[in-house]
């Protein structure tokens, strides 16, 4: 382990990788092994589901842009604020929500069945619809087994509304995060160029790995904030061969997102960049992994989607 995250930081920043492999190794171990979640039946719509190992770095501003990216080619999306307990889309999109994701939970738990929740989607100003998160309550960030599958489950509600959904869970390894993850049909993975985001993606990638899946959906990297094709070629090339040897998996490259002045500007109002006027590269790269997320998922008809492979073929699960 401490092999694979030193290849993984080998840049002029200073940083200590073994700190680093202590602490992965620590929240791996805590983190505990859940069941891979099978998509419940009949589900008709497209999930995607956005996660980071490590907090801070745009995972939220990825899934808003990219709702927007899409909405405007047409695709009806709605997003999923599933960052338990500190959710802030809501804030992003401006709205103030009288139902949250919380009220829809504590519905399916008096019920038993799964999570209604169209019953608490709203329309937002940017043009796609959201399930508003949990902020501000530590229960919320700690959902037992039963509820986090039927959170999975509840994504079937939104068959009438949506045709993708975005789901943005909370940052790190934890069991609720990896549920969903293993829900999605398109996984993807947002990291930074920074060594310590490079290393918490491998940490993410790594926490599903050991959760034994055998699924259709791989996991795609994201790079966001990069500086150059340089630099997002060479972050992913070192990522992709520590993946492959040490976790025996690819971790294809979905898109990246260049830090220009357009994407400075947005992330300082907090606002989406697609929701300001102007022309950039970070502008053309969120169109760009919007038309990836499409095809990967068969929501376009101008080119042939791909056969869905097997991740880890024969994987048991380590429960």
């Amino acid at each position: 382990m401490t092999l694979a995250i030193s290849q993984l930081v080998q840049t002029p920043v200073r940083v200590a990788p073994n700190d680093q492999a202590s602490r992965l190794r620590a929240i791996a171990e805590n983190a505990g092994r859940s069941r891979p979640v099978e998509r419940a039946a009949g589900r008709r719509v497209k999930v995607v589901t956005i996660g980071s190992g490590k907090g801070g770095v745009g995972k939220t501003a990825i899934a808003v842009n990219l709702a927007i990216a899409l909405r405007r080619r047409g695709v009806r999306v709605t997003v999923v604020d599933a960052d338990l307990g500190t959710a802030n889309v809501d804030v992003v999109c401006g709205l103030s929500p009288t139902r949250r994701l919380d009220h829809a939970l504590r519905a399916s738990v008096a019920h038993g069945n799964p999570v209604d929740l169209a019953s608490c989607s709203s329309e937002t100003p940017l043009g796609f619809r959201l399930v508003a998160g949990i902020a501000g309550m530590a229960r919320g960030a700690d959902l037992g087994p039963s509820e986090r599958l039927s959170l999975a489950d509840g994504l079937a509600t939104l068959d009438s509304e949506a045709d993708l959904v975005i789901v943005d869970v909370g940052a790190g390894i934890g069991s609720a995060t990896r549920t969903l993850m293993h829900a999605a049909d398109l996984p993807l993975i947002v990291a930074t160029p920074e060594p310590a985001s490079i290393a918490d993606a491998y940490g993410l990638l790594k926490s599903l790995r050991m959760d034994g899946l055998d699924s259709p959906s791989v996991p795609h990297l994201v790079l966001n904030q990069v500086g150059s094709t340089v630099e997002r070629d060479t972050v992913h090339a070192r990522l992709n061969a520590v993946a492959r040897r040490f976790l025996k998996v690819d971790l294809p490259l979905a898109g990246s997102v260049s830090w220009d002045r357009d994407a400075l500007v947005a992330a300082r109002v907090r606002t989406p960049i697609l929701a300001l006027t102007g022309k950039s590269p970070s502008r053309k790269d969120l169109l760009d992994l919007a038309r990836f997320v499409m095809l990967r998922v068969d929501l376009a008809s101008d080119e042939p989607a791909k056969p869905a492979r097997r991740w880890w073929p024969g994987a048991r699960s380590t429960d």
